[in-house]
């Protein structure tokens, strides 16, 4: 994962958000809820069954439980959301970034998905 932070941020976030400890522990910070996904293979994680309902209560004992080769997960759409940009499916890394730019949408990282060239814009 590579995190890019614009540089319109201010210090405390940046410095929050440079590795992606870090940035979980920001994201549990603002109040997202953080949980734990087990591999199911190459390509997939186990969710738990009541992920989408989880709140910010626990989360510290969600990543506590945290193992080598879990995933560590965000619950999007309360807090922060995710644009998600898959030039697979015909989408333009550039021309989505343009586009929150010119909207003034505030985004407070940006991370390469890895072997895909797409990204995720983390906007609040």
């Amino acid at each position: 994962m590579t995190l890019s932070i614009p540089s319109a941020l201010p210090d405390d976030m940046v410095g929050a958000a440079s590795d992606s400890d870090q940035f979980v522990q920001h994201l549990a910070e603002l109040g997202a809820p953080i949980f734990t996904a087990e591999p199911v293979n190459y390509a997939e994680f186990h969710r738990p069954d009541d992920w989408s309902r989880l709140t910010a209560d626990g989360n510290a004992e969600r990543m506590a439980s945290w193992r080598q080769g879990d995933a560590l997960c965000a619950v999007t759409g309360g807090v922060f959301a995710v644009v998600d940009v898959d030039p697979r499916n015909g989408g333009d890394v550039e021309a989505v970034r343009t586009l929150l730019a010119t909207l003034e949408i505030t985004v407070f990282a940006e991370v390469t998905t890895p072997g895909e060239d797409g990204a995720h814009f983390y906007v609040a």
